[in-house]
């Protein structure tokens, strides 16, 4: 992830590191932040302009996002790329589902349990 503050763009010294990334075969996406203190027309041809600038890019996915954390637009779709773009998104869905289903067992375990220890106290009643 490549962070731009969305009041200036891609500047001079960040066009110099995306380079850097290139000749290094390394992927990388642009995140334009502080997205809020730009009038929306401007950050409307911001983005676009981001957008042309990164096409000459080879390894910079085309999608470029925008946040505000201030507001907190736009960050649900940052944490769900950075996961799928590390390719954890996966692992942390399967790994999820993993501890919902021991959390699930145990709970019917303990259940289990309740619905004996209940049933026993009955009977010597």
């Amino acid at each position: 992830m490549l962070l731009l503050d969305a009041r200036h763009g891609i500047k001079a010294n960040d066009r110099e590191f995306m380079e850097l990334l290139d000749r290094s075969n390394t992927q990388f996406q642009i995140v334009l932040t502080k997205c809020d203190l730009v009038h929306r027309i401007d950050l409307a041809k911001r983005h676009k302009l981001v957008s042309m600038q990164t096409e000459k890019s080879r390894n910079c996915i085309p999608r470029v996002l925008m946040v505000s954390a201030r507001e907190r637009s736009g960050l649900n779709e940052l944490r769900k790329d950075i996961l799928h773009t590390c390719t954890l998104g996966q692992k942390y869905l399967a790994n999820h589902k993993k501890l919902e289903t021991i959390a699930l067992t145990e709970y019917l375990e303990q259940l289990k349990i309740y619905q004996d220890t209940a049933r026993a106290k009955k009977r010597r009643q």
